[in-house]
């Protein structure tokens, strides 16, 4: 016994053609000047993380400040605007074990770019 199938297709599906898929930045991908280059190394000794996702990712830098500090971090934002997807968000963490003080803080992280 031979049984065949066929697969119907509607035609909206066969006049679609694919498009290849093709990531946002790769025709004009986003460069650091010198500056920030500078203001970055400077930060990297001691005020942000960086952070990967996978061994094989771009880096993604992350600001995170007490809100205390909130002009720094927002100045900081304001140079790195054009790297970042969101604001800076409030982030509310667990009392201190040994004070019971509550420490909030600012963060805001850039897009994994090549360019970190």
């Amino acid at each position: 016994m031979l049984i065949t199938t066929r697969k119907f297709t509607t035609k909206a599906e066969s006049d679609k053609p694919k498009k290849p898929r093709k990531r946002t930045n790769s025709d004009n991908p986003l460069t650091l000047t010198d500056y920030l280059k500078q203001v970055l190394i400077g930060l990297t000794l001691g005020d942000v993380s960086l952070e990967k996702a996978t061994s094989n990712s771009n880096v993604r830098v992350r600001f995170d400040q007490s809100t205390i500090h909130s002009g720094y971090l927002f100045f900081l934002y304001e140079l790195f605007m054009l790297y970042t997807l969101s604001p800076t968000k409030s982030t509310f963490r667990k009392p201190d074990k040994r004070t019971g003080n509550i420490y909030n803080s600012l963060v805001f992280k850039t897009r994994m770019l090549p360019c970190f």
